[in-house]
């Protein structure tokens, strides 16, 4: 069974918005839909030129 990414437009737009992402990407098998329970999810992140992203 292959696992799904499942959040509404609206919920990526606020935590984006939230945070001072830019851009976020998503790639990889998760986007080329052989995207498995033993995969991990590869994002490209760009932030706003005023934010410094923090861990």
């Amino acid at each position: 069974m292959t696992p799904h990414i499942s959040k509404s437009n609206t919920a990526f737009a606020a935590f984006c918005e939230k945070h001072g992402i830019r851009r976020l990407t998503l790639y990889g098998s998760a986007l080329r839909g052989d995207f498995g329970s033993d995969n991990d999810i590869d994002l490209l992140i760009e932030f706003e030129p005023n934010r410094i992203p923090r861990l």
